[in-house]
C-alpha cells in the first residue's frame, strides 16, 4: 500500500485506492488477495511467510524515495519473492521500484504526454493472444518518471511501448512484470488488464524472442 499521514495526529498510515478492491474483485475473481502493510524488512518477510503468500503486487502512488518505510518494505518483498521464486507485479511506481532494484535508472517524462492523460501503447505481436489479436491498447497515464527502452534493466524484456518509453516489461526468471498505467483507474480497459495480470500470476505468458 501507499503511505498516508494524518497530520493532526502525527500518525503514519498505509492506504489503498478504493479502485483496487473493485478491480480485483470484478476483473480478477479467481485470485484471492490481501493488503500488505509497510513493515520493517524482517517483519515484512515474517508476514509474507506466515500468510503463505504466492505473489505480490506493488501499487502506484508517489515516487520512490518519498517514504523510507515503504521503500524498505518493497525491497524486502522483492528480496523474499525472488529468493522463493514468487511473482511480483509492479504498477507505475511499482514498476519504477523494480527497475531501480535491478540496477536501472528512471528518466523524467513530459507531463503533457504522461500525466493525467490517456494514450495508446503498442504491444509486441507475440503478445496479441492476450488481447484477442490486438496489439494497440488504450491506457491511462499518471507518472512523471518513466523508463527509456535503452535503460530497461535486464533481465526485463520490453513487451509494450509508447514511442521511446517502456510501458510494460516482463522477466520469466525472476518472475517480474512492470506496467506503467493504472488498471484500477479509469481510462483503460480493465478486462484486458485483468487478463494480462492474471495470466502473469499463473505463469501463462510466453515472452517474445529477443
Amino acid at each position: 500500500m501507499r503511505h498516508g499521514c494524518a497530520h493532526e495526529y502525527q500518525e503514519d498510515r498505509d492506504v489503498i485506492a478504493r479502485g483496487w478492491p473493485v478491480f480485483l474483485q470484478r476483473y480478477m475473481p479467481h485470485i484471492q488477495w490481501m493488503l500488505l502493510p509497510n513493515l520493517p524488512a524482517n517483519e515484512m518477510v515474517e508476514y509474507a511467510t506466515r500468510w503463505e503468500l504466492d505473489g505480490f503486487l506493488l501499487t502506484g502512488g508517489d515516487d520512490p524515495g518519498t517514504d523510507s518505510m515503504r521503500d524498505q518494505a518493497e525491497k524486502a518483498v522483492l528480496d523474499y519473492a525472488i529468493s522463493c521464486g514468487k511473482p511480483v507485479l509492479g504498477i507505475c511506481r511499482g514498476f519504477q521500484v523494480i527497475q531501480r532494484y535491478l540496477g536501472g535508472v528512471l528518466a523524467p517524462c513530459d507531463a503533457s504526454e504522461h500525466l493525467s492523460r490517456t494514450h495508446t501503447v503498442h504491444f509486441s505481436p507475440q503478445m496479441s493472444f492476450l488481447f484477442s489479436g490486438k496489439t494497440d491498447i488504450r491506457v491511462n497515464s499518471y507518472h512523471r518518471m518513466g523508463i527509456k527502452a535503452e535503460d530497461l534493466a535486464p533481465p526485463l524484456i520490453t513487451v509494450a511501448m509508447m514511442g521511446d518509453w517502456v510501458e510494460c516489461a516482463i522477466s520469466e526468471r525472476p518472475a517480474l512484470m512492470g506496467i506503467v498505467w493504472h488498471p484500477e483507474r479509469a481510462g483503460g480497459d480493465p478486462v484486458l488488464d485483468g487478463n494480462l495480470i492474471e495470466r502473469f500470476f499463473q505463469g501463462k505468458i510466453r515472452l517474445p524472442e529477443s
